[in-house]
């Protein structure tokens, strides 16, 4: 696994280092042909509105012109004379100049001309006939402002209505002066006379919250989706309209007229970007498609290229894990004479080094503990030496002096002597058993039968104990040493008894966790103390009057050679918990092992 992480990441160098030159291009490419197509749109914008102005200034000075000669018509003059003279023809006149008015707006190609008086009453209308001797306050404003020049100014009438480009102009002299106003509608008709294609949406925002689009699909469509809008939100609110067109896909700009207004409007041009995206997800695959080509590529020549390296770290790597498992032994076979080989090279100078100082290592353990297990042998061995002695020179003593009672101590001496031969007949035993203990005889068995026969053994010798199991109801049969691991359980049985001499329970336990077998046994004694704790599997280590010390040190044993543990379980605080767990993969193979 690390050797093939070792090789995945040298490859993911090599893709990596392909992988970011493609992205960064990418990046740039794509920025690169966004600002071209932002530049372009702003220069389509900027032209068209510069277009539009121009339009408007030409119509409004070709209004200016036809207003101007039309007010210097001699029949318009002769009829405002007329008109203002008092007298009972009066209306005949006016009717006269509302039927006049009408057939000169049409001859001079005026879409809107109107006379009004200087209070703002609407004197005679070209365009709409029915519309006389109503109030018109605003086209004396437009006259009073803005004398002769193109603006930008709503027309309210009865059945025109709309953004338009209007002129005012003076028409008559002395009393018959009156304001001859003229115009034209921007509307849809007014957007196809545009030179040139505008961007894909031209939005006019009336001063009413109005709206004019581009007489065309995409024109609807956003006039639609504003006019919906406009419902739902404020149009007081400031751009509303372009917030909504971008919302929806368009890059928009707000055009500034330079031609005057008499009534606010906006002037929004947009242009889609959807176009723009259509190329960038066209360059995004392509891209797409070199990233995993060149991708690829680079996984492949990176398999290539790290296979000599990867193969050489493969063999350190194996070496390795057998060096931490144990292997001294292991090599890595150097074939090449760079960096690479001499780690190899110095590795298997090390491995050498480790092995030999295992053996002298060993040797010194092996020495140390003997002589330890030697010291401590000839302790046990003095002690009962002692009363032996002591009771041989009372002996004879005794029967030197001739006393009286000289059978009577004879007995006794006698029996200390048998009682300490058996004692060291016992040390000696043990002893040999420790020191030539066999290798378990590993076979498939139930943990819990012999669990059982140990129990069995305990079972009515002695009413002051009790003996109670709580034995795991599956997973107990796996291969071990049934012989050996029923001593295990005798002698750990043995000690909880011994150690509650005024009587007591024990406990035994078993469970199945994974690939490991627990048994617990427990007793309800004084414990152990935590200075015994640290020396309980040492040999010859004891707290009880007359042990050995031999008993756990050969449970401990038996159980590593199992691969097993044995441990004090701290969580028991009624006595001292004792917890062997083995595992359960071992092969009924590995016996003759």
């Amino acid at each position: 696994m690390s050797s093939w992480s070792f090789r995945a990441r040298l490859v993911l160098s090599f893709a990596t280092a392909a992988l970011l030159p493609l992205t960064v291009i990418a990046i740039f490419s794509s920025s690169l042909v966004r600002s071209a197509f932002q530049r372009d749109a702003a220069a389509r914008v900027a032209q068209a509105g510069s277009l539009l102005d121009g339009q408007l200034t030409r119509d409004g000075v070709e209004l200016r012109d036809k207003l101007e000669a039309l007010a210097e018509d001699y029949a318009l003059r002769e009829k405002l004379y007329q008109y203002a003279e008092k007298g009972r023809r009066k209306r005949a006149v006016q009717t006269e100049l509302i039927n006049w008015l009408e057939k000169a707006r049409k001859e001079r190609g005026l879409p809107l001309v109107q006379l009004t008086a200087a209070d703002g009453t609407i004197v005679a209308s070209g365009h709409e006939k029915a519309r006389f001797d109503q109030m018109d306050p605003r086209t004396v404003e437009l006259a009073a402002r803005f004398s002769r020049a193109p603006v930008l100014a709503l027309e309210q009438g009865v059945k025109v209505k709309g953004l338009a480009l209007k002129v005012a102009v003076d028409a008559g002299e002395g009393d018959s002066r009156l304001v001859l106003s003229g115009g034209l509608l921007i509307n849809e008709e007014f957007l196809r006379r545009l030179p040139v294609a505008l961007p894909d949406v031209l939005v006019v925002l009336m001063p009413d919250g109005s709206l004019l689009a581009s007489p065309t699909p995409e024109g609807a469509t956003v006039r639609a989706a504003l006019a919906a809008e406009s419902a739902a939100l404020s149009t007081a609110e400031a751009d509303w309209v372009a917030a909504r067109l971008r919302r929806s896909g368009y890059l928009v700009e707000s055009v500034a007229s330079r031609v005057q207004q008499l009534d606010p409007v906006r002037v929004y041009l947009a242009t889609s970007s959807r176009p723009l995206e259509s190329i960038l997800r066209e360059l995004n695959l392509i891209f797409l498609a070199l990233v995993g080509v060149g991708v690829a590529l680079a996984w492949l020549s990176g398999l290539v290229l790290s296979r000599p390296v990867t193969t050489q770290v493969d063999g350190l790597v194996a070496a390795i894990d057998r060096v931490a498992s144990g292997d001294l032994g292991a090599r890595v076979a150097v074939a090449r004479d760079d960096d690479l080989g001499r780690v190899a090279r110095a590795f298997n100078t090390m491995a050498g080094d480790l092995a030999e100082n295992k053996e002298k290592l060993l040797a010194a353990e092996r020495l140390a503990a003997w002589q330890e297990i030697a010291r401590r042998l000839a302790h046990e061995i003095k002690n009962p030496l002692s009363p032996i002695q002591l009771s041989i020179e009372t002996l004879r003593k005794c029967y030197q002096t001739g006393r009286s009672d000289f059978p009577e101590i004879m007995a006794e001496s006698t029996t200390t002597i048998l009682e300490e031969v058996a004692r060291l007949r016992r040390i000696v035993q043990e002893f040999s058993d420790f020191a030539r203990l066999p290798s378990p005889r590993l076979i498939d068995s139930d943990m819990n039968e012999v669990i059982r026969g140990v129990v069995s053994l305990y079972a009515g010798l002695d009413p002051r104990f009790t003996i109670d199991t709580d034995l795991a109801s599956s997973g107990s049969r796996f291969v071990f040493d049934p012989d050996q691991m029923n001593r295990v359980f005798v002698n750990l049985v043995k000690n909880a008894v011994e150690a509650m001499p005024d009587g007591g329970e024990v406990h035994i336990s078993s469970r199945r966790d994974g690939d490991y077998f627990a048994v617990t046994v427990a007793d309800s004694g004084a414990g152990v103390s935590p200075e015994a704790r640290a020396r309980l599997f040492e040999p010859y280590a004891t707290t009880k009057t007359g042990g050995t010390g031999l008993g756990l040190a050969i449970v401990h044993r038996i159980v590593s050679e199992h691969q097993g543990s044995i441990a004090l379980d701290p969580s028991w605080t009624r006595g001292a918990a004792f917890v062997v767990t083995l595992s359960t993969g071992l092969a009924a193979s590995e016996a003759d092992a």
